[in-house]
């Protein structure tokens, strides 16, 4: 009996009972911690946001009106990688997602990921390698949304950002003497291609044509057309207006992605106008062009006013020789009359 005793105390403290109770702790906590951002009796409906179409593997959770008004408006990942990007009353863990962290860039939501921890660390590490400028994106537009500003009630446990925010750098950079430069996919995961003037591509497309970056798999910014590198030609982009729009497979291609995709994303064009509004390399042409008519206004009230202040001083010439000759009428009546009554004297 002593050594079925002894024998069980060994199996409780072998290596692998401890490995069993270290990783029954892990989850315990992660539970503790998702349980202590829920909202108190009386809070908000918590809601997730995720991708239904089951492509985009992400799914983040948090309060009904932040996820509204903030997360699906200015969350530009999430909302441009998913192809079907739906709200539901439900738990992402109810619908399959593992557990990450609090989103380190919206704060107000908690974080989960086809796969949990690990597969969302082996996706990030490889994903903000070819996207550095996706930190400063999201952040811009974060601090952008009022509605983002949602300070969400912390437990005493912190959970810490799986990724780290680092500054961007640009290698390679396009410079102003190369006439045009493209924007494309490497991997050719995102069919598209733009191209424009270099300066326009580098200071105006890249940062803020984040549709395009975001989901592209491996962006690059070169020297050269979108031709040359196998695309077709589709049109001028109507958002970014010195850039032009390529696809792989040409117009057929392009319609059948833009079909679905435009039904699902019924703000993609004002959220991009707006991202594109806020950077003053994309309105320099229209800053020009505000400048001109400003011009025209200011040199057509002068022209007004010259012209009224001749029309002025012609009404004040005719006025003047309509008073000059009634005065001088005055004189020669008054010289006939005397004249009439000196003649009556002289008959005296």
């Amino acid at each position: 009996k002593s050594c079925h005793i002894a024998l069980g105390i060994r199996e409780l403290v072998s290596p692998r009972m401890l490995w069993m109770v270290a990783r029954f702790a892990l989850v315990l906590s992660s539970v503790a911690l998702t349980l202590g951002e829920q909202p108190l009796s009386g809070g908000e409906v918590r809601v997730a946001v995720y991708d239904s179409s089951g492509s985009w593997p992400e799914c983040a959770e948090g309060p009904i009106q932040y996820m509204q008004e903030c997360v699906m408006k200015s969350n530009y990942i999430l909302y441009a990688m998913s192809l079907q990007p739906t709200l539901a009353l439900q738990a992402c863990f109810e619908l399959g997602y593992g557990f990450v962290s609090v989103d380190p860039v919206f704060d107000g939501f908690m974080l989960y990921w086809k796969g949990g921890a690990r597969a969302f660390n082996a996706f990030a590490t490889l994903y903000l390698e070819a996207h550095p400028l996706f930190f400063p994106m999201v952040n811009a537009s974060r601090d952008a949304n009022p509605a983002c500003s949602y300070k969400a009630r912390r437990s005493t446990s912190t959970a810490h950002p799986i990724v780290e925010v680092y500054r961007p750098h640009l290698s390679d950079p396009v410079h102003d003497r190369v006439a045009a430069s493209v924007l494309y996919d490497v991997r050719g995961i995102h069919a598209e291609c733009v191209e424009g003037p270099a300066e326009y591509m580098e200071r105006c497309v890249l940062q803020s044509n984040w549709f395009s970056y975001l989901r592209m798999e491996q962006p690059r910014l070169q020297p050269g057309t979108c031709v040359g590198i196998g695309y077709d030609f589709i049109s001028t982009s109507s958002i970014f207006h010195k850039s032009k729009v390529y696809w792989m497979g040409g117009v057929t291609a392009f319609d059948a992605f833009v079909g679905s995709y435009g039904n699902t994303h019924p703000d993609i064009e004002a959220m991009l106008g707006q991202t594109r509004d806020r950077n003053p390399a994309c309105n320099s042409s229209k800053t020009f062009s505000s400048w001109i008519i400003l011009g025209m206004v200011v040199a057509g009230i002068v022209l007004a006013g010259v012209l009224l202040v001749l029309a002025l001083r012609r009404l004040t010439r005719r006025r003047r020789g309509i008073l000059d000759h009634d005065v001088y009428q005055s004189l020669v009546d008054y010289e006939v009359d005397q004249s009439v009554m000196l003649h009556e004297l002289s008959k005296l």
